[in-house]
């Protein structure tokens, strides 16, 4: 039998070279999983921020209009107080949404919307009483759902016999119940997810231009109002619920705030899940907290919240952050280990009151 010349002898890959092949390319296939796994995260976060964005950005362009269509005359009002919810069943009332009550001019466009919804008739564009209010979520009571509504008054309804009754005023003793809640199906819901929302206003001697701060004082912001000084929002309830300084008598149109700002932040259901836990039982007086991963809680200056308590965060080291407690008008209380953090990008609108009537037919 001939046997091969060196030269025409056929090598195949030895055990060893085969070996090194196989792990390149595991090698390979992590560094590219990685990296399409980073940009995936990367992509599912700003989508969500998108998505908060437009959220957050329809709402307060909502409000915005609402405020900027206020009448303020004989027929106006506005009542902006703020209610205390029993969200853990434990017999206290530890959370505290605000809620929104006004009377705005009614386009023709606007006047036939809500006649179209309310299934009324109209004459001619009116006045319209709006409802603004956060109720706890029904899957979560530790979150918020935003809830809207909005009826035809003062004379806008038809005479027909046809047209149904219309629904109890908004500005009702009877509307709004003693837990807190609100006739049923006199709202319309907006969306969920709403960890803070804030109104803040303007007295005839609040000093805002330099930024919006609380107190009794003159200078200070307000966080509750009353057009009509009827003493209807109630101060057993928060004391959010407390006059203003400086506000002036009322005469014969509706008193308004100079200026509005409006404050929300939201969380969305999916990275809510992904929040990082305080790992540790922290008590009422402790003012530093250890939590589970450093990377998935807000910068330093922001606030988060744990159950019903929102924090600031004052300082980081590693897992180990330095907070001041019962910020936001909440109460300093203990929390379990395992507490989730919660919390959301902080978007502002200021709106400016129109002062004549003849600024709102610009």
């Amino acid at each position: 039998m001939r046997s091969l010349r060196p030269r025409e002898r056929r090598r195949g890959l030895t055990l060893l070279e085969l070996v090194l092949a196989v792990g390149l390319f595991a090698l390979l296939s992590l560094a590219v999983f990685e990296l399409l796994e980073g940009t995936l995260v990367t992509w599912r976060k700003s989508e969500v921020r998108r998505n908060q964005m437009e959220t957050s950005t329809a709402v307060l362009e909502l409000i915005a209009r609402d405020f900027q269509s206020l009448e303020g005359g004989s027929r106006g009002d506005l009542v902006v107080e703020w209610e205390t919810f029993d969200t853990n069943s434990d017999g206290g009332r530890e959370t505290v949404w605000p809620r929104i009550r006004l009377v705005r001019q009614a386009s023709a466009s606007d006047a036939a919307r809500v006649a179209l919804q309310t299934q009324q008739t109209v004459d001619g564009p009116d006045l319209t009483e709006v409802c603004w209010a956060v109720l706890p979520s029904r899957d979560d009571g530790s979150v918020g759902t935003l809830w809207r509504g909005e009826r035809l008054v003062h004379g806008g309804l038809s005479a027909s016999a046809e047209a149904p009754k219309p629904s109890v005023s908004f500005f009702d003793a009877s509307y709004v119940k003693r837990d807190g809640s609100v006739a049923a199906g006199s709202l319309d819901e907006l969306t969920g997810g709403v960890l803070w929302f804030q109104v803040l206003l303007a007295t005839q001697t609040s000093s805002v231009n330099d930024g919006w701060t609380l107190g009794s004082g003159l200078e200070d912001a307000a966080t509750s109002w009353d057009a009509w000084r009827s003493a209807r929002p109630d101060e057993t309830r928060h004391e959010w619920n407390e006059p203003p300084s400086g506000m002036p008598r009322v005469g014969e149109e509706a008193l308004l705030p100079r200026r509005v700002r409006i404050a929300m932040e939201f969380e969305d259901p999916t990275q809510r899940l992904r929040r990082t836990r305080i790992s540790s039982y922290i008590a009422a007086s402790d003012v530093a907290i250890t939590v589970d991963d450093e990377t998935r809680v807000p910068k330093v200056g922001s606030y988060m919240r744990v159950d019903a308590e929102w924090m600031k965060v004052k300082s980081k080291s590693g897992r180990r952050l330095t907070v001041e407690r019962g910020a936001r008008g909440t109460e300093a209380e203990p929390h379990d280990s395992g507490a989730r953090i919660s919390h959301g990008e902080t978007v502002v609108r200021e709106v400016i009151i129109p002062t004549y009537r003849e600024d709102w037919k610009l």
